[in-house]
């Protein structure tokens, strides 16, 4: 791993991820960086901390996915859908816990997942190789409760 420093145009090499990843997500909550799914399968969240140049590897995705949308929003991170899959889960860093909600209507995967004005708008993506979703779905985190 490498990291860029857009003030002196460097790049500093940083300690490798302890485990190998495909078609995996990043994200970043407070001064971590978080980095989620893998093309085999393997569901271990990694947690990147820059300060101290360390790894740990943190609770696992309930569900294994690739190809996945996701956003951090108010301290947790969210992932959607993802390659054959309809899922919709959130990672709470803080207590190291997945958090189970409702499905989306579809499985869809390769989209963008971004917040705008409280809400989380997922673009784009598809459900079958060549057909692209023009549709743009809007999920509502406070209107959703963990699902059971």
């Amino acid at each position: 791993m490498d990291e860029y420093d857009p003030r002196t145009n460097r790049w500093t090499a940083r300690l490798e991820m302890p485990l190998h990843r495909d078609a995996y997500r990043v994200a970043s909550v407070g001064e971590k960086i978080y980095v989620l799914g893998n093309l085999n399968g393997s569901t271990e969240t990694l947690e990147f901390d820059p300060a101290s140049n360390s790894w740990k590897i943190k609770a696992a995705m309930p569900t294994p996915r690739f190809d996945f949308g996701i956003v951090a929003f108010r301290g947790l991170i969210y992932t959607f859908g993802g390659m054959g899959k309809d899922t919709l889960e959130a990672y709470d860093p803080e207590r190291d816990l997945w958090i189970r909600k409702r499905p989306m209507a579809r499985d869809n995967w390769e989209q963008v997942a971004a917040e705008s004005l409280g809400k989380i708008l997922v673009v784009g993506g598809g459900f079958q190789p060549g057909y692209i979703l023009d549709t743009v779905f809007q999920y509502d985190p406070l209107l959703d409760p963990p699902a059971h």
